[in-house]
This record gives C-alpha cells, structure tokens and sequence, in this order.
C-alpha cells in the first residue's frame, strides 16, 4: 500500500514570482499629462485587482478616464483595482485619456497589457504507471511513472518542472498542450514514498507564469501479496470480566499495529482492551505487503434495575413488616443486609423484618455478574412522648363547671382519637360539664400507639383582693394604685370595675393612677373567669398647703447663679403680676400673666442698664394649683 503522504522537495523557486511587470516606454518617449505609453507583462492568477493608473509610466494626473481599444468586458468604474483574471491569454490595450485644463492640453496614453495564462490543477490531467522492477511479490521496490496533458484556455508552448528539478519541453517550440508527456521513472520515485510535485510554466508569451504545485498520487503497489492476517477477541466484556485479550496472527514474520476508533493503539500481538468497538489488525510484511483484519469487541454490561421499595413505619400493633423488593432480570441473585439487625429471610425480595433501620437489596445477574443496590428505610414507631392539657376547675357558680381540653401532642401520627376514664375513643380533644375529681385521659394515633395521664379537676375558690394602705399626696400629684390578687392556677382576672372613675387614668385597667383634687376614695370590683367576686378600696388624701419661696437677695452678675430675682413654688400655676420698685417708688420691672419657670424673673436691668446694688420692693399676685388667689410682697437686695 502507498506509504503515508510527504512532500519532495521542489527546484521551481525561482519561477515563482509571476507578478514581474516589464515595462516598455512608448514610442513618443515624452512624459505627459496622461502619463506615457506603458507595456506591463501579467500573469492571470494575480490579475484579480489590477491598478491601472499606478501601472501608467510618466507620473499621470489622476483626473482622467479609462477606456477600452476594443470591448473586452472590462469593469473599469473603479480603476484602481480592475479585475483580469477572467480574460484569455492575449495582448489588452487600455486608453487613458486627459481633458484639456489651463495646466495641461488634452492627451491620452495607453496601457497595454500582456496577459499570460497561470495554469492551476484544473487544466491538467496526469495518469500515472506503476513497475513492479521484477519482483512481483515485494512491493517496497515498486515505482511509478506519470503523463502529462495539459488543456489550458491558452495556446502556446509550455513546460514541466518534476519535483526533483527535471524539465520536459523546456524548448518553446516543443509544446505540450493538448499532448501527454511522460515523465519518468525515477529511482527515488518509489511508490512507498508517497506523492511528487510538479509545477507548470506557459512558455507563449514570457515564460514567468509558473503554476502553484500540482501534487500527483502515486497509485496503488502493483506487487502481488499473498500474506494473511487474523484478528480475534477471547470474549465479551462483561462486569465479571471488564478486560479482553485480543489476538492477532499473520501468514509470516511481520510488524503488528492495532487500531481502533475509540483512539486504541498498541504494537502488541495480543493486548488486552477494556472498550466495546472493532479493532483493526493492520501487519506489515518484511517483503513490503500488507494484510489487515478486525474484530468486533462485544459487551454484556447491563445493570439489572432494583428497587427496595417505599420507605415505611412499623405499625404499634404490629411489630412486623414486610419488604417488597423488585428487580429487572429474571433468577437474579438476591441479598437483603441491614445496619444492625440479621435478616432471615435474606435471599428473597419480600422478608419479613421486626427492627427499624436501614435495609439494602442487593441484585446480582447471573449472566453477566452486574450487580445493583437500593435501600429503603423502615422507621421505628412513633410513640406518643407526651401531650399539653389544659384544665378548668369548677366555677363559683356550678360544681358541674370544670373542663379538659388536650391542647398539643408530642410524637404520635395524626390522626388522633380521645377518650375520658377509658371509655370509648372519639375524635373531640375536650371534655366538659366535670365535677371535681381525677380523671384519666387517653390519647390513640393512627399506627394504634397509645398514651395516657390523669387529670384532676379542682374546686374552684374565692380569690383575694388587696388595694393597700390609704395614700397621702399633694394636690396636683398623681398616684398609681397597684391592687394585690391571689388566683387559682388557671384563674385569670376577667372583668374590673373602679369607682370615681373621671380621676383616674383608665377604665376597667388592673393599675390606674390616681390624680383626685380632693380627698377621695376609690373601690374596686373583680371578677375572675370562673364567676367569682372580690372588693377593697382605698382612700387617697390631699394635702393642700402651699409652699412658696421669694429669696431677699440675688445678685446679676451672670456667674449662672442668682442671677434673676424670681419666685419658686410647685404650687403657683400663674403669676399674674409681678411689679418691683426701687425706694423711691418707681417701677423698674413689670411681668404680666406668665407662668414660673427657671428662666422668668427680673435680671437687675432697668431699661437696659445694670442697676447699682439697693433694695427693692417687690409686688407678686399669683394663681395657685387650689384655685386661690395670693399676694405676696416683700423686699430684696441687689449686690453685685
């Protein structure tokens, strides 16, 4: 067989420049406007964006206009790149033409084109030979020789360069379009050694149009083998046995490749693959054939499909439950195994087990040793742990009043049934119209589980109520009456009812402030959930006296102390006026309907000035927190 691909090197370098342009001047030799008469040599492989200006000699201005001697089908609307390539071999005149400007008279120059043909492997056609050099049954000598027709759109002479640099019709006489031209063989021209090249040059015009080179194939050996090759697999692949030996064999002495799709290689006679696919088998002979066979590897690798089934809850009344696994294949091998607890009846798909955990089916095909494993879940009983019971005791108005009421349940699967002193279970979670006494309270889920507790229903009694000692305030003040309540576990305070309500902060509220003008007594009634009344009342008195403090000395030197003349008291709402007077009887301050604060008072100025240190009169009428009026006068000193 053909040895793989390789390149021979080639001695056409120098020909390969085939955009060499030659220029010749025309025959007025004089430069112009249009630029002079130009001849330019093109080969048609590199005419696909001819400039035509740039090719013009004589440094052309650029406002001109091309036009061709004949109709060649050229597109000159864009000069600068004119595509040639389509054109025959053959001479092209292209006529530039200059109207007449202040600069230059009207002129025209023309640009002659010498188009030479570029023969590419399309135009050629080459059979080739083969020789076996007497030895029909040892390929490694075989050459091969070749002919050449060239059938170009071109008419001319020609010639054939071979890779190894021998030329065929290199005369321009001699040419070789329509006719084959044999060339070779060669002695370096083995088969084995893969392709030649060979490039093309038209000789018609100028000879410097060489063709890209054309690759021939050399053909097949024409050396007999009769060498035999055999490729076999030991067995399917399988879970038991993930490996297969592959076994090659050849007629004679020969060098071993293996091959395969899924990228597998080897040199071995006998390697091992552990991938489905064919393998190829190629042996190379020492007399130069080859033989090649295949096999294909099979598997049986299908794991069987298992399910252990749904998850499950042993069940209170019954300590046992059965599994119900299912499998793919058919006599599988069957194992049941558990975290903590041995199974009895292991190899069958449906045991019968008693202790919660983990348990996992394990299948096994026979046929092909795959095996398989899923798991299911059986869960312990879900006991009831506990539950929250509310109880009522018996009201203060019925000895039948008390209840039970099963408020939440912990463990346990809903739903639930209830039953009272074991009697019928019922659906109700609460019991009432009971009497006090102690009652046993059942409770049933729905996997049978049970839980119970006694309850016991008190007589409900009369609960205490204290508001305290009498209080004692100032007018004005406020107090908050904090009542003192003694109830049942599950009493609460329902209804409260306060007397001499318009005093107090709010209605019907368990701690009211109390801010009364006057002497006052306050009761108050609750009522608990269970019916039941208790009473007290207080008395808060009012201390009316008045307290007010005048100073008889300030001094307004703004150290930040004393330094307004001013009236302190908790009792004075208003202070409708206050006049001061020095000695002789003027006025030096007045202040009308204000209310006290730190920052009302007479800071020792009289229009605007600093009075010198003296004593003054002073004149207060006040409003007091009673409702009554006051007067109050007196004397003070300024110091300084």
């Amino acid at each position: 067989m053909p040895a793989p691909f390789k390149e021979v090197t080639t001695l056409y370098w120098t020909f390969l420049f085939c955009l060499i342009a030659f220029r010749a001047n025309g025959a007025s030799g004089l430069n112009s406007c249009a630029g002079i008469n130009t001849t330019l040599f093109l080969c048609s492989s590199e005419a696909t964006e001819v400039d035509l200006l740039a090719s013009l000699e004589g440094n052309p201005d650029g406002n001109g206009i091309w036009t061709e001697v004949v109709p060649y089908g050229v597109d000159l609307d864009n000069p600068n790149a004119v595509d040639l390539s389509f054109l025959l071999t053959g001479t092209y005149d292209f006529i530039y033409t200059i109207p007449e400007t202040v600069d230059c008279p009207a002129t025209s120059a023309i640009l002659t084109i010498l188009l030479q043909h570029t023969i590419d492997a399309d135009d050629v056609l080459i059979t080739t030979f083969c020789d076996d050099n007497s030895t029909p049954t040892d390929t490694f000598d075989d050459t091969f020789s070749y002919t050449v027709l060239v059938n170009a759109p071109t008419t001319g002479s020609g010639s054939v360069m071979t890779g190894s640099g021998f030329i065929i019709s290199s005369d321009p006489s001699q040419s070789i379009y329509g006719y084959d031209t044999t060339v070779g063989p060669f002695g370096d021209d083995l088969i084995d050694d893969g392709s030649v090249f060979i490039t093309i040059n038209d000789l018609s015009i100028n000879g410097i149009c060489v063709s890209e080179p054309i690759e021939i194939l050399p053909p097949n050996n024409c050396s007999e083998c009769n060498e035999s090759v055999s490729a076999e697999a030991s067995f399917p692949l399988a879970c038991t046995n993930p490996f297969v030996l592959l076994t090659g064999s050849g007629s004679t002495i020969g060098t071993y490749s293996w091959t395969s799709a899924n990228g597998f290689e080897s040199n071995l006679p006998n390697p091992t693959v552990s991938d489905t696919g064919t393998y190829v088998l190629t042996v190379l002979f020492e007399n130069g054939c080859v033989g090649t066979d295949s096999v294909y590897v099979s598997s049986n690798i299908a794991i069987p499909e298992v399910d252990a089934g749904a998850d499950m809850t042993l069940d209170c009344m019954d300590s046992s439950i059965q599994l119900t696994g299912t499998v793919s294949v058919d006599n599988p091998i069957i194992e049941w195994t558990s975290e903590n607890t041995i199974i009895e009846e292991s190899t069958s798909l449906t045991p019968t087990v008693t202790e919660s955990g983990w348990y996992f089916l394990n299948i096994t095909n026979p046929s092909n040793g795959c095996s398989n494993i899923d798991s299911v879940f059986i869960e312990a009983p879900n006991n009831i742990e506990s539950a929250t019971i509310n109880s009522l005791p018996t009201g203060c108005d019925s000895l039948n009043s008390g209840s039970i009421e099963i408020m939440s349940i912990s463990g346990g699967t809903a739903p639930y049934l209830y039953s009272i002193n074991n009697e019928n279970l019922m659906p109700t979670s609460s019991f009432e119209n009971l009497s006090s006494n102690d009652y046993t309270i059942g409770i049933e889920d729905s996997n049978g589980c049970t839980w119970d507790t006694i309850i016991t229903i008190e007589n409900s009694s009369s609960f205490t109520l204290e508001l305290g000692e009498n209080l004692n305030i100032s007018l004005g003040d406020s107090v908050q009456i904090i009542p003192f309540v003694s109830l049942d576990e599950n009493a609460f305070i329902e209804n409260i009812t306060w007397t001499n309500e318009t005093t107090l902060s709010c209605s019907g509220c368990f701690t009211p402030f109390a801010s009364p003008s006057n002497t006052t007594t306050y009761e108050v009634i609750m009522e608990n959930n269970f019916g039941c009344i208790a009473a007290d009342e207080i008395t808060i008195f009012i201390d009316r006296s008045t307290s007010i403090y005048i100073p008889n000395v300030f001094s307004p030197n703004n150290d930040g102390i004393n330094d307004l003349f001013q009236l302190f008291s908790d009792d004075v709402i208003l202070i409708n006026e206050l006049n001061i007077y020095d000695r002789w009887g003027n006025q030096v301050y007045r202040a009308t309907n204000v209310e006290p604060s730190e920052n009302i008072g007479w800071d020792g100025t009289f229009r605007g000035q600093m009075m010198n240190p003296a004593v003054f009169v002073y004149y207060f009428d006040v409003q007091l927190l009673n409702g009554q009026r006051r007067i109050l006068k007196g004397d003070v000193t300024l110091v300084r």
